[in-house]
């Protein structure tokens, strides 16, 4: 069963360029919008790679991610005594780039059983995604999401390279969780 990110990226392009295509010819040349603009690329959009955790993604520049194996942990309030289940995943991201570049702006989103699963930000777990990358510098950090499910689940990670440019492909993680 396809997940419902995987579906939007893969039709995105689709219905941007088909939205491009369509379009009549005015006498007054209006600015492209964002979505506009990126469907007019003249280089190719590069398809959606097909990963599993903890294997290495380069992309077209030499920026590399790596998403590991996801985990189940849990955490316990020293307030309450809630514990809280969590799934989460070790995430190195490599800046090949000239200049530095803003941790946030590898972007991850997932998926367990097709339903999409919100980030939180758990110290308790380890490092948190924030700050920047140096030029040639490598970051570490966990992401961390809900647990809603029993084990096992399908988990899957979406990893997206800087402000979704064409061509840094969307790179799918897929296993069990």
């Amino acid at each position: 069963m396809t997940s419902p990110i995987r579906r939007l990226t893969l039709a995105v392009p689709l219905i941007l360029a088909a939205a491009v295509g369509c379009s009549s010819t005015a006498t007054t040349q209006q600015p492209l919008t964002p979505a506009a603009d990126w469907a007019n690329q003249s280089a190719p959009v590069t398809p959606p790679a097909m990963l599993t955790f903890g294997r290495a993604h380069t992309w077209p520049g030499g920026d590399t991610i790596t998403v590991g194996q996801p985990r189940r942990q849990q955490t316990t309030s020293a307030y309450s005594g809630r514990v809280d289940k969590w799934i989460s995943v070790d995430v190195t991201v490599h800046n090949a780039g000239p200049g530095a570049k803003q941790a946030a702006s590898y972007m991850l989103m997932a998926t367990a059983n097709d339903r999409s699963v919100d980030p939180y930000a758990v110290s308790e777990l380890g490092p948190q995604q924030t700050g920047f990358i140096a030029p040639g510098g490598t970051l570490h950090f966990v992401s961390v999401y809900q647990a809603t499910d029993p084990a096992p689940v399908m988990f899957e990670v979406q990893a997206v390279g800087e402000q979704f440019d064409p061509q840094r492909p969307v790179v799918f993680y897929q296993g069990i969780a």
